[in-house]
């Protein structure tokens, strides 16, 4: 009779692990997309605008124009303060510009742009869907029951006079197959990962690389 308790030696057992961890990343990086930066709609702008010119970069509070009973006026705006600080805190990491400040408003990084003799830059979030779904439910279930969601908005601008140079779009969601992975994606999850790719984007606009 096949023993198939000697077949899992713990070389094969470390394989299949390793197999299990790498399929789960790839079904968890499948759920949802942080766009590159791109140009905007109808404008010459290339797909990967430039951001050479920019020596420094202001980042206004993230608003949101999601509304639900379960999300407060003044919860989603401390969420959204959160996010622009962990926008703040990976670009500044990037060391690609040389001062990344967080402001309270466009208007403020305007009034504050104006005194600067270098062109900066406005990074600003639109939180447009926010869901913490139903973490039991996405432990249990799966298939998309209690799925958690986080959309936004992110445009680049200048901060002097406004012209749009380009945004990002983030849209994300939990692994629908489930599972305990799935049960631990509530919204804010996804914010980190979201404004790491921010960054590199605005690395990238920056630097080229």
């Amino acid at each position: 009779m096949l023993n198939f308790s000697n077949l899992l030696t713990a070389g094969s057992f470390s394989k299949i692990a390793k197999a299990m961890v790498v399929g789960s990343t790839l079904f968890l990086a499948a759920c949802g997309t942080t766009s590159k930066l791109e140009g905007t709609s109808g404008s010459s702008a290339p797909s990967q605008p430039k951001l050479t010119a920019f020596e420094k970069v202001y980042v206004a509070d993230t608003t949101s124009s999601y509304s639900d009973e379960n999300y407060s006026a003044e919860k989603m705006a401390s969420i959204g303060r959160e996010f622009s600080d962990m926008i703040a805190g990976r670009t500044r990491a990037t060391g690609a510009f040389r001062e990344v400040r967080r402001v309270s408003s466009v208007e403020a990084a305007r009034a504050l742009a104006e005194k600067q003799s270098v062109p900066v830059a406005l990074v600003r979030g639109n939180i447009t869907r926010y869901e913490d779904g139903n973490a039991l439910a996405r432990a249990m279930i799966g298939f998309g029951a209690g799925s958690s969601y986080f959309d936004a908005d992110i445009t680049v601008s200048d901060a002097k006079t406004g012209t749009v140079v380009g945004r990002i779009k983030a849209d994300k969601n939990s692994w629908v197959l489930g599972g305990a992975i799935a049960a631990t994606q509530d919204a804010r999850s996804y914010m980190p990962g979201v404004a790491s790719k921010v960054a590199s984007e605005l690395k990238k606009g920056k630097t080229g690389k």
